[in-house]
């Protein structure tokens, strides 16, 4: 076990497993109907203590959640005497993820009403007072994502670390490679921003304009603050779609070319949102969301998000804390020194 275990350690962090099997001819099947799907599949024995040796076949290397989910249900379909689970690492150890409804379970989806959809998400999501209500009544917000976009040809890792007290701001930008790392803070006593050895006064009310724009609400206000949301115009006549990988799509048109919320697409497990498609002024932006969880109280929030723009420019958002104190550290918004 020690060893099956120290293997999964080496993978990717999500994968599919298939129920054991205690025939290896019959594993090695399976593997190669994963194979002619056109995923890597994989053998691996373990000896269970009072039934002998068991052959475990894992479909590997998913980076996030959906596509994992997405794997699993397809596998589903075409090997429907095998059962499979999504798994994936938490601090070393192996554990079973929520697997949503496939696509095609509409029927019952549709016992509740497009309107009854959307309220269930806003309550899957912290209800009415949860999102940014909760976000708003927080002494100190402190976010950490990186963000993970297309430059010079290549894919550029940006770490972003926004704090929050009242009218004060800090914001600290890390570029991983190309780039220059820098700080922003706003205080009583002004705003500054600290770059390239250098630090110079800014425009206080400009200053916190550009630090708000890294705030949570900010960069995930499609799951923070679905009660506004869902309150634009229009939304009343959302009506069901076809389109969803898995979960229902609720929307105006896939293809709407309005500035607001064309869909979400939610899972029907959870009511969380797994998808959505927004028009900006820019044109259309398609979020997909994975890995939910509750990382403030009444703050729901995956912790992987994918947006993908009309230009062609897909950007990676990862969520690595969201803490909601009474105190920030003592040094917090102090004037940046070199």
């Amino acid at each position: 076990m020690w060893l099956l275990l120290s293997a999964l350690a080496l993978a990717d962090e999500y994968w599919v497993e298939a129920a054991p099997f205690l025939d290896r001819a019959a594993a090695a099947d399976f593997e190669t109907g994963a194979i002619s799907a056109g995923y890597p599949a994989r053998i691996v024995r373990r000896f269970q203590l009072g039934e002998g040796w068991q052959y475990m076949v894992l479909v590997e290397h998913f980076t996030d959640e959906a596509s994992a989910m997405k794997a699993a249900e397809r596998l589903g379909e075409g090997m429907a005497a095998v059962s499979f689970a999504v798994m994936r690492l938490d601090d070393g150890k192996k554990t079973k993820t929520e697997r949503p409804a496939p696509a095609q379970a509409t029927a019952s989806a549709r016992s509740m009403s497009a309107q009854q959809w959307l309220d269930r998400a806003t309550e899957a999501h912290g209800g009415v007072r949860g999102g940014v209500v909760a976000l708003a009544h927080a002494e100190v917000v402190h976010f950490v994502f990186e963000r993970t976009v297309p430059y010079n040809g290549k894919d550029m890792t940006v770490r972003h670390d926004y704090w929050r007290q009242g009218g004060f701001r800090r914001v600290s930008v890390t570029p991983t490679g190309a780039g220059h790392p820098s700080v922003l803070v706003a205080n009583q006593s002004g705003a500054w921003v600290a770059a390239e050895g250098k630090v110079e006064v800014r425009d206080i009310g400009v200053t916190l304009n550009a630090a708000d724009e890294l705030a949570p609400e900010a960069v995930l206000a499609v799951v923070l603050d679905l009660p506004g949301l869902f309150a634009g115009a229009g939304v009343e006549q959302f009506s069901f779609l076809e389109g969803a990988d898995s979960g229902v799509r609720i929307g105006r048109g896939a293809d709407s070319d309005e500035p607001a919320l064309s869909f979400v697409d939610l899972d029907t497990n959870t009511g969380r949102v797994l998808g959505a498609r927004y028009v900006t002024d820019a044109g259309p932006i398609l979020f997909e969301m994975s890995d939910y969880a509750e990382l403030a109280p009444g703050v729901w929030m995956p912790r992987k998000t994918t947006l993908r723009r009309a230009d062609g420019r897909v950007e990676t958002l990862v969520v690595k804390e969201l803490a909601l104190l009474s105190t920030p550290p003592a040094d917090t918004f102090n004037k940046p020194s070199l």
